[in-house]
């Protein structure tokens, strides 16, 4: 079982899914795409809760008119209450709650085969896994 988090919102994180068959957190970070970085994580339902915690602070703490139309960018959100998903995963990364796994680059060669191992949970026999 999987579950995907697409469309962020994070100036850090492009993509984010949690592989419940493997115990681990997959990442793509804004700044190099074409890297997946698996983190394993002992309990991914409490790293799930505390993710859903942080995204309803972000959405609750946004300002509101009367008739509830959101008035501030999530950006501006962010920065006035000093919360970011990339700032969790980083405090996760540190606590050793997350503890990295993997790292998959995506090479040409994949894309030609039509395979973006990005939006899916599996990596083709050939993949490219590089070690840390």
């Amino acid at each position: 079982m999987t579950t995907k988090y697409e469309e962020l919102p994070s100036s850090a994180i492009e993509y984010m899914e949690l592989d419940y068959d493997s115990s681990v957190v997959k990442l793509v970070y804004k700044s190099n795409t074409s890297k997946q970085y698996g983190y394993k994580c002992e309990d991914l339902d409490e790293f799930q809760s505390a993710f859903m915690q942080l995204c309803g602070k972000l959405e609750a703490e946004q300002d509101r008119d009367e008739e509830d139309n959101i008035l501030e960018t999530e950006e501006d959100t962010i920065q006035r209450e000093d919360v970011s998903i990339g700032k969790f995963i980083n405090q996760r990364v540190s606590m050793t709650n997350l503890k990295l796994d993997y790292i998959l680059e995506l090479t040409d060669d994949m894309t030609e085969k039509g395979w973006d191992g990005f939006t899916g949970s599996t990596m083709p026999p050939d993949a490219v896994v590089v070690g840390d």
